[in-house]
């Protein structure tokens, strides 16, 4: 239920239209109209279980891109082959039981726009931006500039793999080689025009580029006795990736190289880099001026990267190197069974990713993190973090002096806070015993199973003194260390 009086468009029934008086208005409301139709080809073509050949195509149309320039529809085709070595007669290797290469292409789009942006938008003033008759006046002014060239986001995809068993299925193999080349990405559009335009251009542009390629591997290795009494598997997996930014358009002309994103992987963390903290006043005084308000001693220094003998935020944060997304993610998954014992876990990791203690949020001068303003948000403050900040007393503390007040630039994102998001886990791991099927059917029971397991048991990480979770780094600011579950269980069949 809702209502308003006064509707400023009678051909736009918006409750969000109406006085906005409380008086006048009980709730506010929209409504929208979408539409997508795809249609959708697939030929498969299979030659004696040796070739194979798949081609498929997508024809793709949405409401987003009505009124663009032609591209209110996309074809994203896709064509993979694969060649089974192991089925032709020529092959003799008995050991192999299975080998088969492939390799496949494909194009993909995405249409993350909001929806009319060929048409420019107009907007009131929430006050008086005119004076007419000598009286403030609201103005009607263009809050959003059309743009009817904006397309799909488009990704165009190659891989190579092979798929092989051996042995009778002892060991498996499963490789892929890929390289994903992104193109026609949104790009903010405010880098591509000048001030003397006024901010009067479109919002976005399909500008910026990426690439991705890697591999991912997992061998496995099966065994099960004659008699079935015991047997064991063993699944090793690994994927590798490195994204970067082949163009980013958001990067100013005149911009050091620091801080353009062009060339740097995608998730590139940008802050400072920092030089330790202000060890006394004259430490202070010899330093490059910070912009801003004064620092303190025991306050974080940082380093001047363009050499003007001061440190600002415009002009020394940059790209430091480093990136939020690991290059390596893998496991191991072990099963085992000997007779009615079963066991079975799973150790997952990651490398190559940077994690920062304070979240991703750059607190800049106002101290707004968990490691910089004791209590912040209501929440502990760690005694690592106590014990070890500067004071006074303890002047070769590793982490800067805290405050409760906003008095400092601490809080800014810096390489003092940044740590290697390395990490090695057993997830889970499970201990079971099924009782003798003899034995239980003389007490009228089928099946009884008891069996121990836990999850998250041991972490190996750089952030576990820190009391943060390596997977999920910025759901608690380390106010909770991560739970070790355990839990014993009976299953019953009757």
């Amino acid at each position: 239920y809702g209502r308003t009086y006064d509707l400023l468009f009678e051909n736009l029934p918006e409750l969000n239209f109406g006085d906005q008086s409380s008086d006048k208005r009980a709730i506010g409301g929209m409504s929208s109209h979408s539409r997508q139709v795809g249609f959708v080809a697939r030929v498969n073509y299979d030659y004696a279980n040796r070739l194979y050949l798949e081609l498929s195509g997508r024809y793709d149309g949405t409401y987003l891109f009505s009124g663009m320039n032609g591209s209110r529809w996309g074809f994203f085709p896709a064509a993979s082959a694969g060649w089974r070595i192991s089925e032709e007669r020529w092959f003799g290797a008995d050991w192999v039981d299975n080998l088969k290469l492939r390799a496949g292409v494909g194009l993909t789009g995405t249409s993350a726009v909001s929806a009319f942006q060929y048409l420019s938008s107009m907007d009131i003033s929430d006050g008086n931006s005119v004076v007419i008759g000598g009286q403030g006046q609201q103005s009607i002014y263009t809050s959003s500039v059309a743009n009817p060239n904006i397309s799909w986001e488009k990704n165009l995809n190659y891989n190579i793999g092979v798929d092989a068993t051996f042995w009778g299925g002892l060991l498996g193999v499963e490789a892929d080689v890929f390289y994903t080349y992104k193109y026609d990405m949104l790009s903010s559009a405010s880098g591509s025009y000048p001030p003397s335009v006024g901010g009067y251009f479109p919002a976005w542009e399909n500008k910026n580029k990426q690439d991705v390629r890697g591999f991912d591997l997992t061998l496995s290795h099966n065994y099960r006795s004659r008699s079935g009494d015991f047997s064991y598997g063993i699944k090793l997996m690994g994927s590798y990736a490195k994204r970067r930014w082949l163009l980013y358009a958001g990067d100013a002309a005149n911009a050091p190289d620091y801080q353009k994103l062009t060339g740097k992987e995608v998730g590139s963390v940008i802050g400072f880099i920092a030089d330790g903290l202000y060890k006394d006043q004259a430490d202070v005084e010899n330093s490059p001026t910070m912009v801003g308000k004064p620092v303190r001693v025991g306050d974080i220094k940082y380093i001047d990267r363009n050499g003007d003998g001061k440190i600002s935020y415009e002009q020394d944060r940059g790209y430091v190197g480093t990136s939020v997304y690991p290059k390596f993610t893998g496991g191991l998954a072990f099963n085992l069974a000997w007779k009615g014992l079963d066991l079975n876990f799973l150790v997952q990791g990651a490398i190559g990713s940077t994690i920062a203690l304070t979240g991703v949020y750059d607190g800049g001068i106002m101290d707004n993190t968990s490691m910089t303003k004791p209590f912040y948000h209501d929440g502990n403050t760690p005694l690592y973090l106590v014990l070890n900040s500067w004071t006074p007393e303890n002047p070769d503390a590793y982490f800067p002096r805290l405050s409760l007040a906003s008095s400092s630039h601490n809080a800014h994102s810096s390489t003092h806070w940044y740590r290697p998001g390395d990490y090695l886990r057993l997830k889970t791991a499970q201990l079971g015993y099924t009782f003798p099927s003899k034995w239980m059917n003389k007490i009228g029971i089928k099946n009884l199973r008891i069996y121990v397991e836990g999850s998250n048991l041991f972490t190996l990480s750089h952030l576990t003194k820190y009391n943060i979770d390596p997977e999920l780094p910025s759901v608690n600011n380390g106010y909770y260390p991560q739970q070790r579950v355990m839990s014993v269980g009976l299953n019953i069949t009757l």
